[in-house]
Order: C-alpha cells, then sequence, then structure tokens
C-alpha cells in the first residue's frame, strides 16, 4: 500500500520538485508511469557489461511495453535494441 502511495505523491507532485529514483521494485514504477505526466518522465535501464555500469535510457515506445510484460525479469529484451 505505502509503495504504491508514495509513488502517486511523487507522479502528481506539483510543486516542480525533481526526483531520482532506482528501485527494483514494479509496484513503484507502474504508479509512476500511470499517474505521472509522460513528459515529465524518464527512465533508465542500468546494467554492467565489459567491467562496466552503463546506462541506457527508454524511448516512449519502449516504456510503453513496460506495461506490457515485467521489465524486471526482461532487462535484457530492452538491451538488445541498443
Amino acid at each position: 500500500f505505502y509503495t504504491k502511495y508514495l509513488a502517486e505523491m511523487i507522479a502528481l507532485d506539483e510543486n516542480n520538485n525533481q526526483y531520482f529514483i532506482s528501485t527494483h521494485n514494479p509496484y513503484f514504477l507502474m504508479p509512476l508511469m500511470e499517474k505521472a505526466p509522460a513528459d515529465e518522465l524518464a527512465i533508465f535501464i542500468t546494467y554492467y557489461e565489459d567491467y562496466q555500469t552503463k546506462v541506457k535510457p527508454l524511448s516512449r515506445s519502449e516504456m510503453e511495453r513496460i506495461t506490457e510484460i515485467d521489465v524486471f525479469s526482461n532487462i535484457p529484451a530492452f538491451l538488445e535494441a541498443n
């Protein structure tokens, strides 16, 4: 309950605050995606490759796919488009 509530409070914040959030919790990510204005939300996948931590921003179409599948179990599918 509190995870979803916190995500919704952040998504609906009208005080021009900026949040940098790292999560592996779909119950936190989904309410953010549902409630936050699309033009104010960016999602990045962080992964480790060749002894380096890398970050890949998701496109709008990739962000739409997140709602269809479990992104945390399917990270390689999003990295293949890289």
